[in-house]
């Protein structure tokens, strides 16, 4: 959160409704910015919390990682993926037995064998584990 948005928050008793109105608007702009930026990277993303289900993903994981059909927010991932090796994988590493790590996937789709490289590593906040981040 930035610091400006922050300040405000711990004065928000003190503001007039322009002034909440505007922190409101300055708020929903930062997020739209946030979001156009994920939808634009080429490289798929993929945000679990700190019970491995989905938070959010963009564009770009949905065309190259085999998810199931549907919608996979609040999801376990490995549950939400439609490929035994790669749910395993991401199982496997999620739940401790193995810290952050890499891996190459081959997929056939369609008769087109392509390769599916796959990290998973913490995500990390001011010292404190939120989840993961899968790219």
């Amino acid at each position: 959160m930035t610091k400006f948005i922050q300040r405000a928050l711990n004065k928000l008793g003190k503001l007039d409704q322009q002034q909440i109105r505007s922190l409101i608007l300055d708020i929903a702009s930062e997020k739209e910015l946030f979001e156009t930026v994920l939808q634009s990277m080429t490289d798929g993303v993929v945000v679990l919390d700190s019970e491995h289900t989905v938070l959010l993903h963009n564009k770009s994981a949905q065309r190259l990682v085999p998810f199931r059909r549907g919608d996979i927010i609040d999801t376990k991932v490995w549950n939400a993926i439609d490929d035994e090796e790669i749910a395993e994988f991401f199982n496997f590493h999620l739940n401790g037995r193995e810290r952050a790590s890499s891996r190459e996937f081959t997929l056939d789709n369609g008769g087109a064998l392509r390769i599916l490289s796959c990290s998973v590593m913490p995500l990390v906040r001011d010292d404190e584990s939120l989840g993961n981040l899968i790219h």
